[in-house]
């Protein structure tokens, strides 16, 4: 699946993990190893905190051990 996936401009944060073709819910895309951060994002200074942070549910956050990309 990786060969799918490519970085791309993001109105959010600059830069975004796209895909080429979907996803199915459930489907492993890539594994991403390093500690969970329980966050919550209460203004746009708070969301530059861990840029490299992923999301994984509703203020639960890993900081990868290295860069997923």
């Amino acid at each position: 699946m990786l060969k799918n996936l490519y970085i791309e401009k993001s109105k959010t944060h600059g830069k975004g993990i796209h895909t080429k073709t979907s996803i199915k819910k459930g489907e492993t895309v890539f594994i991403i190893k390093g500690k969970v951060v329980h966050w919550e994002v209460r203004n746009k200074k708070q969301s530059l905190y861990g840029p490299n942070w992923v999301g994984i549910s509703k203020n639960m956050w890993i900081d990868p051990n290295e860069p997923a990309v």
